[in-house]
């Protein structure tokens, strides 16, 4: 049980330090580079499906972070698009330009990939992994896409970087402990098939007694 807690303050902290480091050094404005975000957009499309693809092997708890991961990479880019559309009406004429329906398109997928993915991470293991995965995993990723892809992140300096990439893993950290560690996961070991020995069990060596000749 301390373990679990553990896990669960190492998430909590680590994103709570991720977030305070990257809102006091978030730029005033915002960048909308067409190609940069198409580019950004098509990457996290691809860890999300590696890791829903990842989330068809290895034990229940093991499938059930990867498909929550993969759900999580896809909602954190949906928070991401919401502010380029926020921002590509607030320029006016939106309609007229094809980055705001690119990213409605964009949204759109994300929303129904990503609603599937975290549904086969509840399928498949304790809903505390599917939590803990997104509450990490969606601000991060919404997070480094706007440092990276918005050039919200021009005033962020090296120390502020690492401070973000040390507290970022530490989150990271957490879930995968709190995936290995779950209860409910510790529980989903295969049994072992009917009829057969146990492990540390040894065959009776001992003879069984023989009948001994009666004297007459």
């Amino acid at each position: 049980t301390k373990l679990i807690w553990g896990a669960v303050a190492m998430t909590i902290i680590g994103i709570v330090v991720f977030t305070l480091f990257s809102a006091q050094k978030a730029a005033p404005d915002t960048e909308l580079p067409p190609t940069r975000i198409i580019v950004a957009c098509l990457i996290v499309f691809a860890i999300g499906g590696l890791l829903g693809f990842l989330g068809r092997f290895g034990s229940p708890s093991l499938r059930c972070l990867m498909w929550a991961s993969g759900g999580s990479f896809f909602y954190g880019l949906s928070s991401a698009l919401i502010k380029t559309v926020a921002e590509l009406v607030r320029g006016g004429d939106f309609t007229a330009r094809p980055l705001f329906w690119t990213a409605a398109a964009f949204l759109l997928i994300c929303y129904l990939v990503g609603g599937w993915m975290v549904q086969q991470g509840y399928a498949n293991g304790p809903a505390e992994i599917v939590v803990g995965s997104m509450t990490t995993t969606d601000p991060i990723v919404a997070v480094t896409f706007g440092l990276a892809v918005l050039g919200e992140g021009v005033l962020l300096g090296p120390l502020d970087a690492l401070g973000m990439a040390v507290s970022g893993a530490v989150a990271v950290a957490g879930v995968f402990v709190l995936s290995k560690y779950h209860p409910d996961a510790q529980g989903n070991e295969p049994a072992a098939p009917p009829g057969s020995a146990a492990p540390d069990s040894e065959p009776d060596s001992t003879p069984s007694p023989e009948a001994e000749p009666s004297e007459l």
